[in-house]
């Protein structure tokens, strides 16, 4: 098998492995649904770490070097300042970080109201009747007064325990 051969072949496994490596997520999440206690959760944040990581990784170890390289031609070619030693791939590697930051915190702000996480599924009907819950709640306590044990205070937000004598 000749140099094409061995490419073709090595694209079409890297292809086979990286759909397999993306669809294999769903299939464990039906699998784990409902497993879903600690462990599996650190196996999950264990896994987009790790991710993270790879992805980190392949800008400092592969992308960085080329980008260098081709600033250093630019430069070369009077596109950049020939007496300057800044590191323009470093400045453009932080503008590129800093712009995708900005833009997922605008997308947050906007799309996804509240403090950006949930923990679980919930409606606007759950939220209303937890808040109508809150709400009766409050009311009732407002309404309370202490039972003389509290020293003659009337604090609606305060609730003695039954320390158990009878009376």
């Amino acid at each position: 098998m000749d140099l094409l051969g061995h490419k073709i072949l090595v694209m079409i496994v890297w292809m086979i492995v990286k759909m397999a490596s993306g669809i294999l997520p769903l299939f464990l999440f039906s699998f784990f649904s409902e497993q879903r206690n600690r462990s599996v959760e650190k196996i999950v944040g264990s896994v987009l770490c790790l991710g993270g990581g790879v992805l980190l990784a392949t800008v400092f170890i592969h992308m960085l070097p080329e980008v260098e390289e081709s600033l250093e031609i630019a430069r070369k070619l009077g596109y950049l300042p020939a007496d300057s030693h800044f590191s323009f791939a470093g400045l453009f590697l932080c503008i590129g970080f800093f712009i995708i930051y900005i833009i997922e915190a605008i997308v947050l702000k906007f799309f996804h109201p509240g403090n950006g996480h949930s923990h679980g599924v919930s409606s606007i009907a759950d939220d209303n009747a937890n808040q109508s819950e809150l709400n009766n709640e409050q009311v009732e306590l407002e309404g309370s007064t202490s039972s003389g044990d509290g020293g003659g205070l009337e604090n609606a937000g305060f609730v003695p325990e039954d320390d158990g004598r009878a009376g």
